[in-house]
């Protein structure tokens, strides 16, 4: 999928970003992560989407398990499950959190993958409801011999401020093949 929609940038990325996102595989990443929350409405809006609590240093769990269409991106923050279903619409992907949707195209350079985000919403009785949600998330490749992947994500919503925000490094990444 991340291959299709990059077409010839995809082989500017470093070779670890290319193995966790190599479409048709199960792709399994462990790391250490911080996680952040925001102010006490961001924190409500957080706990009701189910997203992991605040923590110094959390071990994280990563298995991406193909799907008809799409793929299954299961996380594992200490003992907080983060789990979606990523999807190409047209050149971008949905990646879809319970109720919740995002938008995204990507973007590859020789170190890292940024993700362009494009917009949110809710899903009420069926209908897409557009969500105020700003977003910034990337990947970046660590120089060195454990070919980690540096990770950051963070989510806010205007008028409330930050939701959520994590960052840290995937040190392993396994493919089956």
């Amino acid at each position: 999928m991340y291959a299709e929609l990059l077409g010839p940038a995809w082989l500017t990325l470093p070779e670890s970003i290319r193995k966790l996102h190599e479409s048709g595989t199960c792709r399994r990443g462990v790391g250490v992560f911080r996680v952040r929350s925001g102010n006490a409405v961001g924190r409500l809006i957080a706990r009701i989407a189910r997203m992991p609590s605040a923590a110094e240093s959390v071990a994280v769990g990563l298995v991406v398990t193909p799907q008809p269409g799409g793929e299954q991106w299961r996380r594992k923050f200490g003992d907080a499950p983060l789990v979606s279903v990523q999807r190409m619409d047209g050149d971008s992907i949905r990646e879809r959190f319970g109720a919740v949707e995002v938008r995204f195209r990507l973007m590859a350079t020789e170190s890292e993958l940024r993700y362009v985000f494009g917009g949110g919403s809710i899903r009420i009785l069926g209908l897409p409801v557009p969500l105020p949600l700003i977003a910034s998330a990337y990947e970046c490749a660590r120089r060195g011999a454990d070919n980690g992947i540096d990770v950051s994500v963070d989510v806010a919503m205007k008028g409330i401020g930050r939701i959520i925000a994590y960052d840290g490094t995937l040190t392993r990444i396994d493919v089956d093949r």
